[in-house]
């Protein structure tokens, strides 16, 4: 017996045109969410690249000059404070503790960037080759041109699917067959044996629908009120970029008074003792990684 010979009723067929609707909503708007993700901020992001990628790094990096200096200055003016006196086993000492802090802090930062990501690589490999090829084929089902012949669902998704297969992205994968085979997903029905059973589990999947709706266009809202999509007319406006050019170079100068003002500061307290120390070649390797990781996470991702 076919779905629609089940119970042949006029609210019955009302509450799964609802439900088709619904899915139909939750679709689009899953499909602009992908578009934001994966077409327009990896453009916007170049776009923002090209005129203060230099700046922004010089920023970062001045910043983190600061907080290290900064450390030196506020534990020896706690000291201070204390009435303690600042011999030069002290100021030895302190330097000595923030040393380790932030070398502990830079291990942990490239355990972040480097070891999570390494273990994450390792374990969606074990996930992604049993997964992914699954994802894959039934997305291709759905697009395959010899199904949907010039559809906006193939001009749109195809290469992005072949991308993500060839590269084993098993998240964009994921969120690909979110959004493409989302009206795949079966309507919850069974052999009820009355027509008021079967309604209540219809208008229960709508409500579970309805709610997922409007946590998906929250989403997206929030989603367009983030950088970069905020900067998306910005970066047309020459007036803007020169204006935005003019911050930062503000910003990078406050970052060297700052700088300045902490190094003024802790000569006074040490009385000149202190010479920042020349790197050892396994400090200099953490300092060549500290900039690289700068470089790869300032902006969105800072």
């Amino acid at each position: 017996m076919v779905e629609t010979e089940l119970i042949p009723s006029p609210i019955r067929e009302e509450l799964l045109e609802k439900i088709r609707t619904l899915k139909a909503g939750i679709q689009s708007i899953l499909k602009d969410w992908f578009e934001l993700q994966n077409v327009i901020r990896p453009r916007l992001l170049e776009q923002y690249d090209k005129h203060f990628h230099a700046l922004e790094i010089e920023i970062q990096q001045k910043t983190l000059v600061a907080a290290e200096i900064g450390r030196r200055v506020e534990l020896l003016s706690i000291k201070h404070a204390r009435g303690e006196k600042l011999t030069p086993e002290i100021v030895k000492l302190v330097h000595t503790f923030v040393d380790k802090e932030f070398e502990s802090y830079r291990k942990r930062m490239n355990k972040a960037f480097v070891g999570n990501t390494q273990e994450a690589t390792s374990n969606a490999s074990i996930q992604g080759s049993i997964e992914l090829p699954k994802l894959y084929r039934e997305i291709v089902k759905k697009l395959h041109p010899d199904v949907n012949v010039e559809s906006i669902e193939f001009t749109r998704f195809w290469q992005e699917t072949q991308d993500a297969f060839e590269k084993k992205n098993l998240q964009k994968m994921k969120a690909l067959h979110t959004v493409i085979c989302l009206d795949d997903v079966p309507t919850k029905l069974k052999n009820y044996p009355d027509i008021a059973t079967e309604e209540s589990a219809l208008q229960l999947e709508i409500k579970e629908l309805e709610l997922r709706y409007d946590r998906e266009a929250r989403s997206l809202k929030r989603l367009r009120l983030e950088v970069p999509f905020t900067l998306e007319n910005k970066l047309k406006d020459a007036q803007w970029i020169a204006d935005q050019e003019q911050k930062l170079k503000r910003d990078s100068i406050k970052k060297d008074h700052e700088i300045e003002q902490y190094r003024a500061t802790l000569y006074h307290l040490t009385g000149g003792e202190y010479i920042t120390p020349k790197l050892t070649p396994e400090q200099k390797e953490e300092s060549i990684f500290q900039d690289d990781f700068v470089e790869n996470t300032y902006f969105g991702n800072r």
